[in-house]
């Protein structure tokens, strides 16, 4: 299902378009970050069962980086994350593609088509993805490299979309740590090879993002962040974020219906940080006038965590599959909790 909204040139449904599918000028913005991330499945039975990329620029803090994560069949995953430095000239302003490492991610017909590509021998084959939320360092160092050749390309399904009207990922209380916000579903196709094995992805579900402006990890300590995929072609972002005592969320669902606000997201889940989730979870969806309920089994779980200073934050990045009213759903959640 194809959705036509704007024009041929600007295919978007809300304050950004095609002139944005490049870096901005960061004009000296303390934490500054403008980053794009993609996140897919995919049916191959003897490769990864889907997959995570992104590309963080930071200018003003003189790093670029990069993470790859791309969970297999039998519970282990191959993963990678990788900062160098980032000289100013690198950094040029209209430019539509990410470089960092072996990863590039570039616009080739903006607010379209992405070319995703990544090409080294430093992802690692994390067999216990839950050490890596506790002795990261010991597990990827004992961790075997496996050479990755990945070579997808991006369609969008459904125009360019913000999660809120001013852009910002929520409104309200502070928590606009990602200012400028984006976001397109779409689809992958192309090849992934992991050592010796080169996987075929068919048509598979895709998502991504593009912002900049300041990102602190730690603005949104207690927050969700959810990608979903229905076995009709629907398809549900959404984020929420708790602070100080207050909740606050923002997403949209696209459907046969066009484009709708989310009403009301919640995820049920006891996930308090810890570096395993074996629990299901429970997605429950407002928009327009249906009421939608998801029953999630997490595929995959990967514990990440980000420091700064003495604050430190776990981002456990799920792969989901979900039951729901039309069949089975496929999707992404990025769980954030302050580590204690």
């Amino acid at each position: 299902m194809v959705l036509a909204v704007g024009t041929d040139r600007e295919w978007t449904s809300c304050r950004y378009g095609s002139a944005d599918e490049a870096l901005h000028d960061p004009n000296g913005t303390e934490l500054y970050s403008e980053s794009v991330y993609f996140n897919f499945v995919t049916d191959c039975e003897d490769g990864p069962a889907g997959g995570v990329l992104r590309i963080g620029l930071r200018p003003t803090d003189g790093y670029a980086e990069l993470s790859l994560n791309l969970p297999l069949h039998d519970g282990t995953a191959l993963f990678c994350y990788q900062r160098e430095p980032l000289e100013p000239s690198a950094f040029a302003v209209g430019r539509s593609r990410w470089e960092c490492g072996g990863m590039q991610l570039e616009a080739v017909e903006p607010s379209r088509r992405w070319r995703l590509r990544y090409r080294g021998d430093r992802p690692r084959h994390v067999r216990e993805p839950a050490r890596l939320g506790v002795d990261p360092g010991d597990v990827l160092r004992a961790s075997e490299r496996v050479p990755v050749d990945l070579e997808l390309e991006f369609e969008g399904r459904f125009p360019l979309h913000t999660l809120s009207p001013s852009g910002d990922i929520a409104e309200g209380g502070g928590v606009a740590f990602a200012r400028n916000h984006y976001e397109q579903f779409g689809s992958v196709t192309g090849t992934i090879a992991a050592g010796p094995s080169v996987s075929q992805v068919a048509v598979g579900p895709a998502f991504r993002d593009h912002s900049w402006g300041p990102r602190d990890w730690q603005a949104a300590p207690d927050s969700d962040f959810i990608t979903i995929v229905d076995a009709d072609g629907s398809a549900i972002a959404g984020f929420v974020a708790r602070l100080d005592g207050a909740e606050f969320a923002a997403g949209v669902r696209w459907g046969s219906a066009g484009r709708q606000t989310v009403q009301t997201l919640r995820i049920e889940t006891g996930y308090a940080g810890e570096p395993e989730l074996n629990r299901p979870l429970t997605v429950h969806v407002a928009a327009g006038d249906q009421q939608l309920q998801y029953e999630a089994r997490v595929r995959a779980f990967l514990p990440l965590r980000h420091r700064r200073d003495e604050h430190t934050v776990r981002i456990g990045q799920a792969l989901l599959a979900l039951d729901g009213v039309s069949g089975t759903a496929a999707g992404w959640t990025d769980l954030t909790r302050p580590v204690r």
